[in-house]
């Protein structure tokens, strides 16, 4: 079994982290199986170009119920807006 998702970086700071967690048993504990960092660029030649596919392995919980969640930690800082450039 795999998830597969889009995501598109702009304008992120090192401090940003996007996770995909999966959760076992019944969201008390998560496990971070895929994760970015944002890379802090203010050009538009450090960010994606596009939305990059992604494609994460979930093998290892075959045969069980499990949660699975996206969250952008935003680290020490927020961007608000409603901006392409963000997030």
């Amino acid at each position: 079994t795999v998830v597969r998702f889009h995501e598109l970086f702009r304008f992120v700071t090192t401090a940003s982290r996007l996770s995909l967690e999966i959760s076992d048993n019944d969201g008390l504990r998560w496990t971070e199986i895929y994760g970015r960092s944002g890379n802090g660029s203010t050009s538009s030649s450090g960010w994606d170009s596009g939305f990059q596919s992604r494609a994460v392995s979930l093998s290892e919980y075959s045969g069980n119920v499990v949660r699975l969640r996206f969250i952008l930690r935003p680290g020490n800082s927020a961007f608000l807006g409603t901006s392409a450039s963000l997030g």
